[in-house]
């Protein structure tokens, strides 16, 4: 299973929205896990409407087999829910020895985990702060994609999120393994500095850009404003989707 978390510094910049649609275009051919490792549970809301017995918080604060509090979406789509006191793990597990490799182990360790061999692809949403539940994201994942918007603030995010999977990858060499790491666009139809701030990402983020930016067209806000809905196929924003999810197969699979 190749996993892939969506992880920033900056709240407000697309980042679940762009995690689910993700999720969603793999599961049209592969067999996708999706965790919300957010607190603010945005792509919970999106998808469960029901209360639940389980969380990601009981997965990683309490042990509870990953099997046990995945919910099915649609076809290929599983998901495991987040709560608000997931915020009170950091807490919790402050003191426990190798704390943000908990979720690593549970999704890829066979002594260890439930679900190896289940899944094809696994997509985090993890939160917009630094800290154990963004850590446990990152070294869980294979590649960690930065989403920004073509603005000043959020471009700014980039080079503390780039720090904070810098120093989990150091940590994840311990089990010689890697964090890959993309940054993808996305912008406002009427903002008037996307060009120059897109320009600025090809000069200083060639080798790790993903070059075309997603449109956060009205119908985007319409589509993710409705609970369990997602962008409908043969529309130019799905296909700008579908663009990048092959371009993240290709680098991810290394082709």
């Amino acid at each position: 299973m190749k996993t892939v978390s969506f992880s920033t510094v900056k709240g407000g910049v697309g980042k679940t929205c762009i995690s689910l649609q993700t999720a969603k275009i793999l599961s049209e051919n592969y067999k996708v896990l999706m965790i919300d490792m957010d607190p603010q549970s945005a792509a919970t809301a999106h998808l469960v409407t029901r209360q639940v017995d389980y969380t990601i918080r009981n997965v990683i604060g309490e042990d509870k087999p990953v099997s046990e509090t995945v919910i099915h979406v649609d076809n290929n789509f599983d998901f495991i829910p987040s709560e608000i006191d997931l915020s009170f793990v950091e807490i919790d597990m402050a003191s426990t020895p190798n704390s943000s490799f908990v979720l690593y182990q549970k999704l890829n360790d066979p002594l260890l985990s439930d679900i190896v061999g289940d899944y094809d692809y696994c997509i985090i949403d993890s939160p917009p702060a630094v800290g154990l539940l963004m850590n446990s994201a990152i070294i869980a994942s294979d590649m960690t994609v930065i989403p920004t918007q073509l603005e000043s603030w959020s471009v700014r995010g980039i080079v503390p999120t780039q720090k904070a999977i810098a120093k989990c990858r150091r940590s994840k060499s311990l089990v010689n393994k890697g964090i890959d790491e993309m940054i993808v666009s996305n912008m406002y139809d009427n903002r008037s500095v996307k060009n120059s701030f897109l320009e600025k990402l090809k000069t200083d983020y060639s080798d790790i850009l993903y070059p075309y930016p997603i449109s956060l067209k009205s119908d985007i806000s319409a589509t993710f404003s409705q609970a369990g809905h997602f962008l409908p196929e043969n529309t130019k924003s799905y296909e700008e989707f579908k663009g990048f999810v092959d371009h993240l197969l290709g680098v991810l699979n290394g082709k």
